[in-house]
């Protein structure tokens, strides 16, 4: 992906997978089930400070949008394999159908044996489904492991 280094992380079946640019796309279309793992460089120092600008630019952009949760938070006690500071970022919106979407941002930085990397997980679903969703992430997570360039 062009990027300082990539990723693993195991999914149930049947999602599918796609990149564009520095983003994987991750989905299970049936369930409305989405999850991208970004690569991409941040706008903002640090992982609260880049939830705080995401905050901002959705609140601007998305429809009913709400805050539920914006906190800096260590990304082990979120899920993942390894003790980093991150932030967490929980809201949710309404599609353009008219759905009510919750939506899950997590940025962390991981050091690997290539230099630092910049990961930004972004998970959403209808809302009422996003208690399974998550539930299915936190499990993925913790499979999730930094992978160095090839």
């Amino acid at each position: 992906m062009d990027s300082v280094a990539g990723f693993r992380i195991g999914l149930p079946a049947g999602w599918t997978q796609s990149i564009t640019g520095l983003t994987a796309h991750l989905n299970d279309a049936p369930a409305s089930y989405h999850l991208t793992v970004s690569l991409a460089a941040w706008k903002a120092a640090g992982p609260l400070a880049e939830a705080q600008y995401l905050q901002k630019k959705d609140k601007a952009s998305l429809a009913d949008y709400h805050k539920l949760v914006l906190a800096a938070a260590g990304f082990k006690s979120l899920g993942g394999i390894r003790s980093a500071p991150s932030a967490e970022l929980e809201f949710s919106w309404r599609n353009a159908s008219g759905v009510s979407v919750t939506e899950l941002v997590i940025p962390v930085t991981l050091t690997t044996t290539a230099g630092n990397q910049p990961y930004l997980f972004s998970l959403w679903a209808p809302a009422s489904a996003f208690s399974a969703l998550d539930t299915t992430f936190g499990t993925a997570l913790g499979t999730f492991h930094p992978l160095p360039r090839s």
